[in-house]
């Protein structure tokens, strides 16, 4: 929590934003502001929001308060129908943890504290109850009297809105071998044992796909003064360069076949995010081909990364798999494990029909 009242309005905008994977335009259009408007509050230029912005916080806070708040549990409700009658019964810390986000992001940005005091009492609940009951491990799904439900789509590990899905960083790292308090992340990083859980449930199937962290930043961002203090650490750190090695290395002396490897980071990923042509090998696609040698190990190096987060949990670890090839759209951007030509990515929109679910 302090680390999110560190952030700033607009840092913390800014965050929410990239967590929820917009553009500074697509919440502009959402929010009936003009790009540069979300950008000058992003950058503090405007710290302070127009008439119209702040009544559209109040109207959203009014709806927080009359459908989603619960002061007897201390925690948010997921999902109304249209019409505000049916309540889901299902209840998710997911949500939960996003609405400390949001209620911090509106207290910082003058609306009554009371929503402070709301993001405070979701953590306590969260940490000293559920987390505390857990054994320090926190279940994702409950029944409506915030009863963990383990077994949870245990029958639907495709579920499009609730599945089963883990970071590269926590099938590869423990709390033994991760290097430093760089590894310091949320969820955080298991003993080996749980690890081990983590691959059976993968190779049973529970888990719908793969990613890498999303919260990676440079060395002076990560760590506070003293830079020994996990305390002060930013929690997340980059994991794309290993996402694929790290998954083929990995899961080839697990038993997990090749296709499968491309289903978790690839055809599933394209599919909840509807990005039509992208996913497959198949006639209409785009050729995004990545060739890895399964028998080339390497050790890992921040060092030789070619990303500016200038640290790694994974320093010194050896992976056995290379991704020595890719390709984007039939043209090469990696050749021999270098990057080749100019940047030619472009941003994708999110086709307009649902995204299917994945099997």
């Amino acid at each position: 929590m302090v680390e999110q009242l560190a952030l700033g309005f607009g840092g913390l905008l800014r965050q929410l934003r990239a967590d929820a994977g917009l553009t500074q335009e697509e919440l502009a259009e959402a929010a009936g502001l003009s790009p540069r408007s979300v950008s000058d509050l992003e950058r503090g230029i405007h710290p302070t929001a127009r008439k119209d912005t702040a009544e559209l916080l109040a109207d959203a806070l009014d709806v927080q308060q009359r459908h989603f708040w619960r002061d007897e549990d201390g925690m948010v409700v997921e999902v109304w129908d249209r019409p505000w009658r049916t309540l889901d019964p299902y209840r998710g810390a997911n949500a939960n943890m996003h609405t400390v986000e949001a209620y911090l992001a509106a207290a910082d940005a003058g609306a009554d504290p009371i929503w402070r005091e709301r993001a405070l009492r979701i953590t306590e609940r969260i940490v000293h109850r559920v987390a505390r009951g857990a054994g320090w491990l926190l279940p994702e799904h409950y029944d409506p009297g915030w009863t963990p439900l383990p077994e949870f789509n245990r029958d639907r590990p495709a579920d499009q809105f609730r599945p089963y899905g883990v970071t590269i960083g926590h099938l590869l790292a423990d709390i033994e071998t991760a290097s430093g308090i760089g590894g310091k992340v949320n969820p955080p990083l298991r003993p080996r044992e749980d690890v081990e859980a983590l691959w059976e449930h993968l190779l049973a199937g529970h888990v719908s796909w793969v990613a890498s962290d999303h919260a990676c930043c440079r060395d002076e961002v990560k760590f506070g003064e003293p830079r020994e203090d996990v305390f002060l650490a930013k929690s997340g750190f980059g994991g794309a360069e290993y996402l694929l090695a790290g998954l083929v290395s990995e899961g080839t002396r697990r038993g997990l076949g090749l296709n499968a490897v491309a289903r978790l980071v690839s055809a599933t990923p394209a599919r909840r995010f509807g990005l039509a042509g992208k996913g497959d090998i198949a006639p209409g696609f785009d050729a995004d081909i990545a060739l890895v040698d399964p028998a080339s190990p390497w050790v890992v190096r921040a060092a030789d990364s070619v990303s500016s987060q200038e640290y790694t949990p994974f320093e010194g670890m050896t992976i056995d798999a290379r991704v020595c090839h890719t390709f984007l759209r039939g043209e090469p951007v990696l050749v021999d494990g270098k990057v080749v030509g100019a940047p030619r990515g472009r941003y994708l929109n999110r086709s307009a029909s649902r995204p299917s679910t994945v099997e």
